[in-house]
């Protein structure tokens, strides 16, 4: 007895919606290479420039409270109260010290508004010599640097040991000082960005710049 066979066409339908599946997930995946360090880039951009803003806020309180203090700049004093204590009027800082009962304004920092995203530390570092002085009068201030990314509410610039040290983070994420770049605020209001290689450096140390310490020998 012969056996017919079934001439009916075979279903390959289910098989070639796999093939075009796999498919479908390798572009996926090439493409997802290729848009998330351009997004990463997007992002640290936007964090960048909300310190830079955050920087200029800080700025303006400066102007605010000098006006208002016969242009004395705002005090900080070492290991004590820091300059957002006497900014709390103008960065809006009296309801979170009052949300926080029984911390210091040092171990408080900035409130998380003001904060620098990228770094993620508590601080904008100030410059030593603008503590309490008519910085509205002083030379060179374009280019007197004011506040800057910092660990510590002091700035300092070539001293790595020291938690006040300039971070220079942004562009590559935290952790990654010295290879980043870092936001200064200038006396004037400016902000600019510095690489590690493009801070000003004297052979007598940072502190005899005209950009840090302009009654200092240049």
């Amino acid at each position: 007895m012969s056996h017919v066979r079934s001439s009916l066409p075979q279903d390959h339908s289910r098989q070639f919606t796999l093939i075009e599946l796999l498919v479908v997930i390798a572009i996926i995946a090439i493409l997802a290479s290729m848009l998330l360090p351009a997004l990463g880039r997007a992002r640290e951009a936007g964090r960048k420039i909300n310190c830079v803003n955050m920087l200029k806020t800080v700025g303006l309180a400066e102007m605010m409270y000098m006006s208002e203090n016969d242009g004395w700049s705002a005090n900080n004093l070492w290991q004590n109260t820091p300059w957002s204590y006497f900014l709390r009027d103008y960065l809006d800082m009296n309801s979170y010290y009052a949300a926080n009962p029984g911390k210091s304004p040092r171990s408080l920092g900035l409130k998380p508004e003001l904060r620098c995203l990228t770094t993620g530390y508590g601080w904008y570092g100030k410059n030593k010599y603008t503590v309490s002085k008519r910085t509205n009068k002083v030379k060179d201030a374009s280019i007197l640097w004011f506040y800057a990314d910092c660990y510590d509410p002091y700035m300092l610039v070539n001293e790595w040991w020291s938690k006040a040290t300039v971070r220079f983070n942004h562009g590559t994420g935290k952790g990654t000082h010295p290879r980043g770049r870092a936001n200064v605020l200038m006396v004037d209001g400016h902000v600019e960005d510095f690489s590690n290689s493009q801070k000003p450096v004297n052979v007598n140390g940072f502190s005899r710049m005209k950009e840090f310490n302009p009654d200092k020998n240049r």
